[in-house]
């Protein structure tokens, strides 16, 4: 059985002013009121903006449903990674994950599975100096969890790292044979930040 990732990212919009050249008013004179314009373009700039890299995908290979499974994960393929460029936000990442859907008909899927995982460990390549991003464990599959987030408008490359006995996966025995897939859904949520936050936490 093999989780495949689902990715979503959820930006917060940092906007850029652009002055626009524009022709210059002419009037005929008669007037003693007259009009002209004043205009500006906004665009969106999310190269600075926190942003999701990658995220991994999870296997948990091949079982007989002749007794229970209780299984660590047989291959994680990649790690979730965040980068952050703009100082002026913290970011977190909510994970939501799917039912087990058998891979030949959608309307089946497995019931009383158990997807748990450790914290692990952050690995951050800091570009400001701030604390490195927090790490949380996915205790129950049935709820939003948030895995990751930072603070202090951290900036530089975070990594989640798991390994594969940090992952762990229950069925009940009898199960129906087949092949199923769970969706991985990571969400990106950005929030302004300024240091005044730190003080006032303080």
């Amino acid at each position: 059985m093999k989780k495949q990732l689902s990715l979503t990212t959820l930006s917060a919009l940092t906007l850029l002013m652009i002055p626009v050249a524009t022709h210059a008013a002419t009037f005929d004179g008669n007037q003693d009121v007259n009009s002209s314009t004043a205009t500006v373009s906004i665009t969106e700039d999310t190269k600075s903006l926190p942003r999701i890299m990658a995220a991994p995908d999870i296997s948990f290979g091949s079982f007989s449903n002749s007794q229970a499974i209780n299984s660590t994960a047989e291959k994680i393929t990649d790690n979730l990674k965040v980068v952050n460029a703009d100082p002026n936000y913290n970011w977190t990442v909510k994970l939501d994950v799917s039912s087990f859907v058998n891979n030949e008909n959608s309307d089946n899927s497995l019931a009383d599975v158990s997807l748990k995982a450790a914290a692990g460990t952050v690995t951050f390549e800091n570009t400001n100096g701030k604390k490195t991003p927090v790490s949380s464990a996915l205790t129950n599959s049935d709820a939003t969890t948030t895995i990751l987030r930072s603070t202090q408008g951290a900036t530089g490359t975070a990594t989640h790292n798991l390994a594969a006995e940090d992952v762990t996966l229950s069925i009940p025995q009898w199960s129906p044979a087949g092949n199923y897939t769970a969706q991985l859904t990571w969400t990106l949520a950005n929030a302004p930040y300024s240091s005044s936050d730190d003080r006032k936490a303080q």
